[in-house]
């Protein structure tokens, strides 16, 4: 796969600068093939945003720079977190793919029909997760996924967490 969006991450992984990988090892992705799966079963058979295709090809199933790893368990994350976020009365009727979570009580996520580089969204399941604001559902402070993918990579390359 050509990858035009996550160039950062792909060197982050071939040239192998994380202190994670001496335990862990190197981001694994997944197959082609795993990837066309995946977009059938969160899109309906459409295409993924490539960016986020990029990122399943690179890290999808360990990625090393602190995102979480749902390997097969894709559409499960997905079903779960929309029943979570329906008991908080938001209703996410177009396709989504989780990126993260934290502490089961708030979850990240895109939109997968926004193009190929799509805004990264949190969805807070638990009141205290909730902005100052009381937003329940709101936008990141990454205007893209490959902003927020490069963020995590720089941080990851000087064993900074999150």
């Amino acid at each position: 796969m050509e990858i035009k969006f996550l160039k950062k991450y792909k060197d982050f992984k071939d040239l192998k600068k994380d202190a994670h990988y001496s335990t862990f090892g190197p981001p694994r992705g997944f197959s082609d093939e795993e990837i066309t799966k995946i977009e059938k079963d969160l899109n309906n058979g459409n295409s993924l945003p490539q960016a986020y295709k990029e990122f399943l090809a690179i890290g999808g199933k360990f990625n090393s720079i602190q995102l979480d790893d749902y390997k097969e368990n894709y559409l499960k994350a997905v079903e779960y977190y929309k029943e979570k976020a329906a008991k908080r009365r938001i209703v996410i009727s177009r396709p989504i793919a989780i990126i993260h979570n934290l502490d089961g009580a708030l979850f990240s996520f895109i939109y997968l029909d926004e193009g190929d580089n799509p805004q990264p969204w949190n969805l807070s399941t638990s009141k205290g997760y909730d902005t100052d604001d009381g937003e329940i559902l709101y936008k990141m402070p990454f205007k893209t996924f490959k902003d927020l993918v490069e963020k995590l990579v720089y941080l990851s390359e000087n064993g900074l967490s999150v």
